[in-house]
């Protein structure tokens, strides 16, 4: 068996391969274990390549050859630049390539392809490049998107159907992909109801990845946010949130998670039940009542007062000392607003309730009976001095 590319050293030059691309798309096992035998020095490269072209379907569409050849330098120059550390190899692969997206598009048909929500790392790659500042609640599953009001609820049926109040927003033989994403921007929020009987209660400015329908072992969805889950006991399958510091699994129970990529801090606060968290390091359970907190590669378990973490969902921001600067950021993200300060505010400290259903006007109000301050709103932004 001989290959016009068993002179290649990188990723690209198997990639760009006709040889090389169609035996990926036979995925033929035996075909795959005698080019690792012929080629046993590039094992890693291959099997990198081979997992990215299943991830990646590739189409030529009529372009002209400068044009192709331009953006094929525009992509190569992005791989060769990406000489940070990576924790997973084939996540850095799918990050490389994704960088470029938007020159490398021009020349080919690139289309997420996902298989298994096993592979969690690309699935993280998905969600990390779904943007939240849209102005409605999105529903994407591949080229089908639907936009629902704020506060609405989504059902999911065992069919793989999608329903808001009583109308069926998308019908599972039109769901060509495996996985669905939600994404609820800044402002809003809005509840899923998954096929299994859990619910989930979706906070401002969070992304979720989960599959039209669950496996047979396990219930796994993926979150950049934050979300407050009532889990159906099902021995049989545990349902798993990954994240991107950490996962968390149960069989039934009921706990927060908090996990936005942008926030140094990140937690799981159990309510009831129990849960396991898992990072890249270590490992932990928690009880009733305890909460686990991440931060820079370091965690922590410790009691808490779980109302304080879970209350975003009643519309209320209960405060056990939190400092202002803190309290600012969170209501930037209920109300949708962006909310400027002077760094003067960010040793205040607070104790007691605001009522998030009321305007962003009324809480700063009753903020300034406590720590005297001045704020005025141009548009979409406050100025608080």
């Amino acid at each position: 068996m001989k290959y016009s590319y068993q002179k290649y050293n990188k990723i690209e030059d198997f990639i760009f391969d006709n040889d090389f691309v169609e035996l990926s798309e036979r995925n033929d096992p035996d075909e795959m274990k005698e080019l690792l035998q012929l080629y046993p020095d590039k094992e890693k490269l291959i099997d990198d390549a081979i997992a990215l072209l299943q991830y990646l379907k590739i189409e030529m569409p009529d372009v002209s050859e400068s044009q192709i050849e331009g953006d094929y330098i525009k992509l190569r120059g992005a791989i060769a630049g990406r000489k940070q550390e990576r924790k997973n190899k084939r996540f850095y692969l799918w990050t490389a390539v994704a960088s470029v997206a938007s020159c490398a598009a021009i020349a080919f048909g690139l289309y997420f392809n996902p298989v298994s929500i096993s592979d969690k790392d690309r699935l993280q790659s998905l969600i990390e490049g779904t943007d939240t500042n849209v102005s409605e609640i999105q529903i994407i599953a591949g080229k089908e998107q639907a936009n629902i009001d704020n506060n609405e609820t989504i059902t999911q049926t065992e069919e793989g159907n999608l329903i808001v109040g009583n109308d069926t927003k998308m019908e599972s033989s039109r769901i060509g992909s495996e996985f669905l994403t939600v994404v609820v921007p800044k402002g809003r929020r809005t509840t899923i109801r998954f096929s299994d009987g859990t619910t989930a209660w979706v906070n401002s400015g969070t992304k979720l990845v989960y599959p039209k329908t669950f496996s047979k072992k396990s219930r796994e969805i993926i979150v950049d946010g934050e979300i407050f889950l009532d889990v159906a006991k099902d021995a049989a399958k545990p349902f798993i949130v990954h994240t991107n510091g950490f996962s968390v699994q149960v069989l039934g129970t009921r706990f927060n998670v908090n996990a936005y990529s942008a926030d140094a801090t990140n937690s799981v606060v159990l309510v009831e039940g129990s849960v396991e968290v898992v990072t890249s390091t270590s490992k932990g359970k928690l009880e009733p009542d305890q909460g686990f907190f991440t931060k820079e590669g370091i965690h922590n378990i410790k009691h808490v007062d779980t109302y304080t973490y879970i209350c975003w969902k009643d519309d209320v921001m209960k405060l056990n000392g939190e400092s202002l600067d803190i309290i600012f950021d969170r209501l930037s993200r209920h109300y949708g607003i962006d909310i400027r300060y002077d760094n003067r505010f960010a040793l205040e400290k607070y104790k007691g309730k605001l009522d998030l259903q009321e305007t962003i006007e009324t809480v700063l109000y009753n903020l300034s009976l406590s720590t005297e301050m001045n704020y005025t709103k141009e548009g979409s932004v406050i100025v608080i001095k």
